[in-house]
């Protein structure tokens, strides 16, 4: 064989090498995009095992309800319960579900979701929500 044939057969064979690793990356890549899309697709219907059932108030009148500052407090009270004592509790977002009766206070760190009863306080879920993370 020619020096230029001997040439083209090891470019041939590295671009086969490069091709082969390659297309495993993707498709694991692939596979993982797929897998976590699924995941969060079922939330909700996953029995709180990704994310914690949104559950029932006692009223959905805000004028009965508490003030947020109050049961801001409640929530970060109950989630010290939870956590280290040396962990900071930074609250990431509270979301208001008036239809429901409740407030769900969720926090940054440690992914824990409170839903509090939005006229009495009550505690009504302590849950972690696993589909921040995925």
């Amino acid at each position: 064989m020619s020096n230029k044939r001997l040439q083209q057969a090891k470019i041939l064979r590295n671009f086969r090498k490069v091709h082969k690793y390659t297309g495993i990356t993707l498709v694991i890549f692939f596979l993982l995009v797929a897998f976590t899309g699924l995941t969060l697709g079922w939330k909700k219907h996953s029995s709180g095992k990704i994310l914690p059932k949104t559950l029932q108030g006692t009223s959905t009148k805000l004028e009965d309800w508490l003030s947020i500052y109050q049961l801001e407090n409640i929530a970060n009270n109950r989630l010290e319960a939870y956590i280290d004592k040396s962990e900071i509790i930074e609250l990431d977002r509270i979301d208001i579900r008036k239809n429901k009766g409740i407030v769900k206070y969720i926090f940054k760190n440690n992914n824990y979701e409170i839903q509090l009863d939005g006229v009495t306080g009550d505690v009504l879920q302590v849950g972690v929500r696993h589909s921040d993370w995925i």
